[in-house]
């Protein structure tokens, strides 16, 4: 009664599952070098590096007026700024990696390859997450050699605390933007169209944190307050913005804490981060997913 193992719907075997998995290798392989050979993904990097410029010109003036143990933390110190923007870079990668594919009618020839939609959309993400977070990097990196041109490097203790605080916040940001991705690539689904998917995922990132505090003040009703305080559903203001996270409730409250130059990240925080992020990813992916296997692929 059971089908032939080799026929498509049949029993798996070890040989066949290893060529799936190959497959879906050889397909993020190819749509990452297909995006990074694209000329609008240079164009975005250039215009993320312009937006870095206003930041960069603050070194040459500021270290004028510094001291020279102080002006070399200044570069690690500016550079978390950079933790607030980077979920706002996820547009553009699940934009070339899910959207474009429906504008330009190309996913039938993808799934035409034998990989399953399951595949094809964690391929997706995949493609999607490491396109962030190398771009993140590289901006990051280039940001930190320029600030140090202009700061120098010292081995003083607050020097390398700066650092210590921008590593923490790397590794607690990790899961959230992850989660972005994940995020993004419901809205990828849901429309065939950049311009959609662009306001419906700016609009939570942006409305849900502002649109509570403006309902509180207005009514003082206590849960809409718990919410306000516990930003579950806009982790990225809290936590990448480097503002004050405050848990109210059963963990009392939890404060990042901040010495002059450096944010410390504290274990609790970033095990919030990691819960946090981690909560969103197992939502959003299976969201995304059965969005993306019961829409028309044309």
């Amino acid at each position: 009664g059971n089908r032939h193992p080799y026929r498509p719907g049949g029993l798996q075997t070890p040989g066949n599952t290893l060529e799936r998995r190959d497959k879906m290798k050889a397909y993020i392989k190819a749509e990452f070098f297909r995006i990074i050979k694209r000329p609008g993904t240079w164009k975005l990097l250039l215009f993320l590096f312009i937006l870095t410029t206003p930041m960069l010109t603050w070194f040459p003036a500021m270290s004028l007026f510094k001291a020279a143990g102080t002006r070399s933390a200044m570069p690690p110190s500016a550079a978390s700024m950079f933790f607030g923007i980077a979920p706002f870079w996820v547009l553009a990668f699940t934009k070339s990696c899910i959207t474009d594919e429906y504008k330009f009618h190309t996913f039938k020839n993808t799934l035409v390859m034998g990989l399953s939609r399951k595949k094809v959309y964690v391929s997706k993400l995949i493609t999607s997450a490491a396109l962030t977070f190398g771009t993140f990097l590289t901006i990051l990196l280039v940001y930190l050699a320029i600030g140090h041109l202009f700061c120098g490097i010292s081995g003083n203790s607050l020097f390398f605390k700066t650092y210590a605080g921008l590593l923490g916040q790397m590794a607690s940001s990790i899961p959230l933007l992850m989660a972005a991705v994940c995020v993004s690539g419901i809205f990828a689904c849901l429309f065939n169209h950049f311009i959609p998917s662009m306001i419906c995922y700016l609009s939570f990132l942006v409305l849900p944190y502002p649109l509570l505090q403006f309902i509180y003040y207005l009514t003082g009703t206590q849960w809409i307050r718990a919410l306000y305080y516990l930003p579950l559903i806009t982790p990225f203001h809290k936590v990448l913005l480097n503002q004050p996270v405050e848990i109210e409730g059963l963990f009392g409250v939890i404060q990042t804490q901040s010495d002059n130059f450096y944010i410390v990240i504290t274990p609790e925080i970033f095990m919030y981060s990691l819960i946090l992020g981690f909560i969103y990813i197992s939502i959003s992916i299976p969201i995304g997913l059965y969005i993306f296997k019961r829409k028309d692929i044309c």
